[in-house]
């Protein structure tokens, strides 16, 4: 599926027709081109087994962290609502109340803390990044 965007100073009527004479004779493809994507959650790219495990490395930098990484579905098809950017958005705020404060003022185990989503053919990764006081 292909979409279109145009912008200018001419009429959004001049602007469609323009574009309906430029593109309007593309076919939809073959057969292949209307299959659903193929996508590779299909075994697991995190399998129980390897999940919940401790890792300590020597690190380098006088700053300890602590990195949480938790799987998700496959959000391709939730493009339009964007759930990563609530995600972010909601673990990452900072305000009253938050995770943050908590973490930060109230217990005192971190400096700060980046919420982060990867998206790939496998599925999501939700990393969280704590600097630790």
């Amino acid at each position: 599926r292909m979409s279109f965007a145009t912008y200018g100073s001419e009429s959004v009527g001049a602007q469609l027709a323009r574009a309906a004479r430029l593109f309007g004779n593309l076919s939809a493809g073959s057969r292949t081109c209307q299959e659903a994507r193929k996508t590779w959650d299909v075994p697991a790219p995190y399998s129980p087994n390897r999940m919940g495990k401790w890792v300590t490395v020597l690190g380098t930098q006088p700053q300890p962290q602590l990195i949480q990484a938790f799987p998700l579905p496959d959000l391709t098809k939730e493009f339009k609502s964007q759930p990563s950017k609530y995600i972010k958005y909601v673990l990452g705020y900072g305000g009253e109340k938050s995770l943050l404060t908590l973490l930060r003022d109230d217990l005192g185990l971190v400096n700060s803390f980046d919420v982060g989503v990867e998206t790939d053919s496998t599925g999501a990764l939700l990393i969280v990044s704590y600097s630790l006081s």
